[in-house]
């Protein structure tokens, strides 16, 4: 699955007439400087440049923490403890933690800021964020872990129904999911890949990494089902 553009991508056609346009504004001004011909076409809108990140960042912080450490609480607090890390209060995580309470923590590295949170069961989750200009090319890492871990267990990927949310008062937020099933077809756990637009109001401490998009947050998360 890709997220390329978010559902702005150009199409090739689009991406030919826009050449197209081009060649015929350069015979033109080679008649008249500056003046194009009254029968060239119209110029093709310019399409808004997008800034977008690669997933491996992301894919590999949620594969540290959420594959191999998580659910083992010893094992995440031995790989926190070998990056710059600082716990969130109470307060500071409960945005973090929809469904239920847990602990979160800001993990930072040179180039950006994540943050990682553990919900406690029944909603057993684990997930990995981090805000981008405008959002990943594709999740081809967060993919390529999470088969490596399916086939690991002997388990089968099934893909979930998408969704979406457009709030006035907040991010619009898509969301990708993935259950894994048993050899029986029990279902044990569901991935899900979570993308918001906070369309030029990201919040704090996350402003500075939407620059200069519009601030797109990418979440991925593993959740173990309740048996």
């Amino acid at each position: 699955m890709t997220l390329t553009g978010i559902g702005r991508a150009r199409s090739a056609l689009a991406f030919g007439t826009a050449l197209l346009v081009l060649a015929a504004a350069g015979a033109a001004s080679a008649q008249i400087a500056g003046f194009p011909s009254p029968d060239a076409p119209p110029p093709a809108p310019t399409a808004p440049t997008r800034h977008y990140v690669s997933d491996a960042a992301l894919a590999q912080m949620f594969t540290a923490f959420c594959l191999k450490a998580f659910p083992d609480a010893p094992a995440v607090d031995a790989a926190l403890k070998t990056r710059s890390q600082a716990q969130m209060t109470s307060e500071q995580a409960q945005p973090y933690l929809p469904d239920g309470p847990g602990r979160g923590w800001l993990v930072r590295t040179s180039d950006s800021l994540f943050a990682l949170t553990l919900e406690d069961p029944p909603n057993h989750t684990c997930a990995v964020q981090q805000m981008t200009p405008d959002g990943v090319r594709d999740v081809g890492g967060l993919i390529q872990a999470i088969k490596a871990h399916v086939v690991a267990m002997k388990g089968k990927l099934v893909a979930v129904a998408p969704q979406k949310a457009t709030r006035t008062d907040g991010p619009d937020v898509r969301y990708f999911g993935y259950g894994v099933l048993t050899s029986d077809n029990t279902p044990v756990e569901q991935f899900g890949v979570y993308v918001s637009d906070y369309k030029g109001k990201a919040p704090e401490p996350w402003g500075p990494y939407a620059s200069p998009g519009s601030g797109v947050e990418v979440r991925f998360t593993r959740t173990i089902l309740a048996g």
